[in-house]
């Protein structure tokens, strides 16, 4: 069985992630420590709380250094503020990001904020994330801020809603890095999908 490690920020519950991951066979670790990753297959930053609180959880316990030396090496999924986390900043706080991908993360502009409930993704490439998963597929998003703009190629679908247009999920398929804006694990079927999908890219 593979084991997922679930970054615990603290900031959120995390439960139905829990339970998403154990539906697809997998078993997850919720945790602040990295001290042995040799047993862990895959990582996970969870999708709730503040961008500024969490980078200093991250930062005060040593994980981001910790997690910089495992990039390449492990597959890593951002979730919802979790993949918001991989950019260099956000208009939400002042603390700088993990910096995986080059962009900024900033408020929805347009409509009702905070953006919650169904909307379906615009798939702009293929990604190991996405396969099996057909286009215009809908996700269940729950989120006030959102990135706009970044590097073309690392964005494999997008999102529009109430006249914002995002980047919905990331792949960085040679450094095994990837986020979606979305909660999979709120999104049924077509969620656990895409976890699954993630699992199979991990380490063998």
């Amino acid at each position: 069985m593979k084991r997922v490690l679930i970054i615990n920020y603290g900031v959120g519950n995390i439960g139905s992630l829990i339970n998403a991951f154990r539906k697809i066979g997998t078993e997850p670790v919720v945790t602040l420590e990295i001290s042995d990753c040799k047993e862990i297959d895959a990582i996970v930053f969870p999708g709730v709380g503040s961008f500024d609180s969490a980078m200093r959880i991250l930062k005060n316990r040593g994980i981001v250094n910790k997690i910089n030396e495992l990039v390449g090496n492990v597959p890593i999924l951002g979730i919802c503020l979790g993949m918001q986390l991989m950019f260099e900043n956000s208009e939400e706080g002042i603390e700088k990001g993990l910096s995986w991908f080059k962009g900024k993360v900033e408020r929805l502009r347009k409509g009702k904020i905070p953006h919650i409930g169904w909307s379906s993704i615009e798939i702009m490439r293929e990604s190991p994330l996405l396969e099996g998963i057909s286009n215009n597929s809908y996700f269940y998003f729950a989120h006030s801020y959102a990135v706009f703009n970044m590097d073309n190629h690392y964005i494999a679908s997008k999102t529009e809603c109430y006249g914002n247009y995002f980047v919905s999920t990331v792949s960085c398929e040679e450094k095994l890095i990837f986020g979606t804006q979305h909660h999979p694990e709120k999104s049924s079927k077509i969620g656990l999908k895409l976890l699954k999908n993630f699992i199979n890219v991990t380490r063998k």
